[in-house]
């Protein structure tokens, strides 16, 4: 069974007809109903935690859209429209997938909230160095929400009672720590790999290099500072050079023989930043 075909399902045990509960690795029960995280719920989750990120400007400093439309535009037109409108993304209809810019050139990092928000930094920006590696981050961040995995992880940190909550609207009093913590969350091994897999599948169709993003890996996993895009993936990095270099070998369609990589339109989008 390969890694993109591998579903994750979050262990249930049915104790009625319409409601269903889980323990978490405590031993609490979550008391979870089965719909809780449907995309609507998963759109709720997000939205909170979007606007609690906003409002800790202390901690994250949020690029304004207004006053870099240009940079929005790319990453959101150019690039994330662009991976989502694949078949490989099955919840491409369901979730309000965006980008968000935080202003802080010291950190390499992105990451993933429920429903589609993809967070990454400028430091991350100006780290990579062509389209192609841009695009396999993505695509590669964009598993966590389309696989339901970051929602789980959330679960598993915070349990399903403090998530049901905000899945309900609700607010709670553990909020800033969610926040807090989704900037680092860690995906172990199995998660990994099969973002990695599910990056290439997405990546394969188009011209674009897709050793790109085993590229920006090991440039990461080798850099004498943290990048802590790839330190909070807890994966060797030769396990994943191996599964992106047998993909690619196995797949006639990946880059269709083109390998583009537009490193000068990278550059050209990096003098949209601050």
């Amino acid at each position: 069974m390969s890694y993109l075909s591998k579903y994750y399902l979050l262990p249930l045990f049915i104790v009625s007809i319409f409601f269903s509960c889980q323990k978490n690795n405590t031993g609490d029960i979550r008391g979870v109903d089965e719909g809780e995280f449907s995309s609507d719920k998963q759109e709720v989750i997000g939205s909170i935690l979007e606007n609690a990120i906003a409002s800790q400007v202390n901690i994250f400093d949020v690029l304004s859209e207004t006053q870099y439309p240009q940079a929005y535009a790319y990453l959101q037109d150019s690039v994330m429209s662009t991976l989502v409108n694949t078949a490989a993304v099955k919840r491409r209809r369901d979730l309000n997938w965006r980008v968000i810019i935080l202003n802080d050139d010291t950190e390499r990092n992105a990451f993933m909230l429920p429903g589609g928000r993809l967070y990454i930094y400028t430091g991350m920006l100006r780290y990579m160095a062509n389209n192609a590696e841009l695009l396999g981050l993505f695509a590669h961040e964009m598993a966590y929400a389309d696989s339901d995995r970051v929602v789980d992880n959330l679960l598993d940190q915070f349990g399903g009672v403090n998530i049901g909550k905000l899945a309900k609207g609700e607010s709670i009093p553990q909020l800033i720590d969610i926040i807090e913590y989704v900037p680092n969350m860690e995906y172990q091994k199995d998660d990994v790999l099969f973002a990695d897999s599910f990056a290439m599948e997405v990546i394969c169709p188009f011209n674009y290099d897709p050793l790109a993003l085993r590229d920006i890996i090991e440039r990461s996993a080798n850099s004498p500072d943290v990048v802590n895009w790839e330190a909070n993936k807890k994966c060797e990095f030769l396990d994943r050079r191996d599964l992106i270099e047998r993909i690619n070998s196995e797949n006639i369609d990946c880059g269709s023989g083109a390998n583009v990589t537009l490193a000068e339109a990278y550059e050209r989008f990096i003098e949209y930043l601050p």
